[in-house]
């Protein structure tokens, strides 16, 4: 069933589109299955890959936990099988991207929290059902159209009840950037370690970039068992407790579950205005910028309005006193648009008075530490 680079491989059952990735021993293509007429990514490993047993047994793993695994939030496995010298998994297509992209992208902390929230659910389910995933990291967070998050790729996954250790004793699996401390030592891992993940995509959703780096998968890993927590910028002092528990190095320190994750950010929703949020509505018109800058050339008090000229007589000159009311009303409102046109911001006093951000911008991707 192997195929080059421009033949699309046969697979009974299934109609095969086209190629959607390739990493170094699978490739995933779209295709149609056609007893249900429906879009799937299919991952097809090569029969090279399958020689090696701990490979062959990853595969056989992935399939057989996944395919038990049924939650809104973890990606959903139709069909596991082979054919020919390959073996292949047919799995919902996840079109909307993932988490990694759309932090390069920038994502606001409304989003941040609800794909931290949906992630800590599917956890707090794989955990229940004895499943560790052990790589959690942005790529491995899909959207779907609705927007919804969903975790992917458990390749690397491990039952904890009765599952084979296909690891040796002391050996690191998973990608350094989001290892536990206790997954970097090599020690026996359980629900906790995913969790420490989950923080440090917490903090990078935060503000760009992972909480300790280096230059070397070593380096990176001692950081995680040695160096503190980082402290993350000023706008989100208030969600320091929360990236504490999460990373605290010590596993009984952390949150427990998912489930303990869930109800602290409802707390912490509960009792915080999102960090960046307007906190009244009023639309900035021309004439609040107008009476803004008023305001700062009368060291922030506004002038006593004109008064309004009064008719004075009640008799036969009373209409031409209205008339001449009128007349000066109306030139002191066209001289005042036309003073607000032409000099809007002469000396910038009233720029202060714009918000930096409207409701709902997306934050950058990479932000200073101090700010």
């Amino acid at each position: 069933m192997g195929a080059s680079p421009t033949t699309l491989p046969q697979l009974p059952g299934y109609r095969i589109v086209r190629e959607l990735g390739r990493g170094g021993m699978a490739v995933v293509y779209l295709a149609i299955q056609e007893a249900f007429g429906r879009e799937v990514a299919v991952k097809i490993i090569d029969g090279s890959a399958l020689a090696d047993p701990a490979f062959s047994l990853r595969f056989e793993r992935e399939s057989r936990i996944v395919g038990r695994l049924h939650h809104p939030n973890i990606i959903q496995v139709y069909d596991v099988g082979e054919h020919g010298d390959s073996h292949f998994l047919a799995m919902e297509r996840i079109t909307g991207g993932d988490l990694e992209v759309r932090i390069r992208e920038g994502i606001d902390v409304a989003d941040s929290l609800r794909v931290v929230r949906e992630i800590a659910r599917a956890l707090d389910y794989a955990h229940g059902k004895g499943v560790i995933h052990r790589d959690i990291k942005p790529e491995n967070i899909l959207f779907r159209e609705d927007g919804s998050a969903v975790l992917t790729d458990f390749g690397i996954a491990r039952n904890t009840e009765g599952d084979t250790q296909i690891t040796v004793l002391g050996s690191v699996v998973g990608t350094p950037y989001y290892m536990s401390p206790e997954q970097v030592a090599g020690e026996t891992l359980d629900g906790r370690a995913d969790l420490y993940g989950l923080g440090v995509v917490f903090y990078k959703a935060l503000t760009g970039q992972v909480p300790f780096d280096g230059d070397s998968p070593v380096d990176i890993g001692l950081k995680h068992v040695r160096d503190p927590v980082p402290t993350l910028p000023r706008r989100y002092a208030s969600m320091q407790p929360l990236l504490d528990r999460l990373l605290a190095k010590t596993r009984d320190e952390r949150f427990q579950t998912g489930a303990e994750i869930i109800a602290a950010l409802d707390d912490w929703e509960a009792n915080n205005e999102l960090p960046g949020a307007v906190a009244h509505s009023e639309v900035v018109t021309p004439a609040i910028l107008a009476r803004a800058r008023e305001r700062a050339r009368h060291g922030g008090r506004l002038p006593a309005p004109p008064v309004t000229p009064v008719a004075a007589g009640v008799n036969g000159t009373q209409g031409a006193s209205h008339w001449l009311a009128a007349g000066i009303g109306l030139a002191l409102i066209l001289g005042g648009i036309l003073w607000w046109v032409l000099d809007p911001f002469a000396d910038g006093s009233a720029v202060e008075a714009v918000p930096d951000a409207l409701p709902g911008t997306a934050m950058p991707s990479t932000m200073p530490a101090d700010d």
